[in-house]
């Protein structure tokens, strides 16, 4: 068994005994039991499998699978998230924005530098390929032995994030608070990342912000092996952070906590795989 795999077969474990305290509708609870049990099991017969059928297949399906557990725990995190918001919880967050984004050194910056917002807008709509390049790129690199390795840091990020958004639902601010400094609406990119959102998205806030999270992780990782990329990597870290908050997709805590996890998966990963 792969570490990677065995992070994933204890998150889907721990969402198992999650259910058994969860007052969800029982549809719901069917569901995650059923997803999570055939992902374990998916994962558990994995390494006979590759012993005894598509030897040279599997192992390269196995590099790539970690993304099917990371979508698998994002639409599962819509199905543990209940309908009810803390109100409580989402004006404390916005009290913590308004106190960020209405400093007058930012309003100056925001109005004199409008590529700021194009950056971000830009950088969130990569955040979707930020992880999946990061394979292809070890492969070039000849490192497909640290593709574990890589997986290691990204996941507990990821699902760190995932794990904790049940406990605190609440609406994604440009939901919440619509008038707070909303980017306009005639950027071509912010348009797509509306469309993505709404068509292919949970409705609802990751906290802390697993696009963040996984931006890091990834750069972290990719710096620790091959430090011109993860120059590179850094640079779109820092524009998907700054796009979550400043278009309204994340609270500024999420981001920040976001950085904190993918930094938590990353120092995990270095424990793991000791050099």
């Amino acid at each position: 068994m792969r570490v990677s795999e065995w992070i994933a077969i204890v998150y889907f474990l721990c969402v198992i005994l999650l259910l058994f305290f969860s007052s969800l509708a029982w549809r719901r609870r069917i569901w995650v039991l059923l997803s999570s049990s055939a992902l374990v099991a998916l994962l558990l017969l994995l390494p006979y499998g590759e012993r005894l059928f598509l030897p040279q297949f599997l192992p390269v399906a196995r590099d790539w699978l970690p993304l099917l557990m990371i979508l698998a725990a994002y639409y599962q995190a819509g199905l543990l998230i209940s309908s009810r918001r803390d109100h409580a919880w989402e004006q404390r967050l916005l009290a913590w924005d308004k106190a960020l984004l209405e400093q007058s050194w930012l309003h100056r910056l925001r109005a004199s530098a409008r590529w700021l917002e194009q950056f971000g807008e830009g950088s969130y709509l990569l955040c979707y390929l930020v992880v999946p390049l990061a394979i292809p790129i070890l492969y070039l690199a000849r490192q497909q032995a640290l593709v574990d390795q890589f997986w290691s840091a990204v996941l507990p990020a990821v699902l760190l994030c995932y794990g904790v958004s049940p406990f605190f639902p609440s609406l994604p601010p440009r939901s919440s608070a619509p008038g707070l400094h909303l980017p306009g609406k005639s950027l071509l990119l912010r348009r797509v990342n509306l469309w993505v959102l709404k068509y292919c998205s949970i409705q609802s806030t990751i906290f802390p912000s697993a696009h963040v999270a996984a931006a890091t992780a990834t750069t972290l990782a990719l710096t620790r092996v091959l430090p011109q990329v993860g120059v590179v990597y850094l640079v779109v870290a820092m524009g998907i952070a700054l796009g979550s908050v400043f278009g309204r997709y994340h609270y500024a805590a999420d981001s920040i906590l976001g950085v904190l996890a993918g930094v938590a998966g990353f120092a995990l990963s270095g424990w793991l795989f000791p050099p």
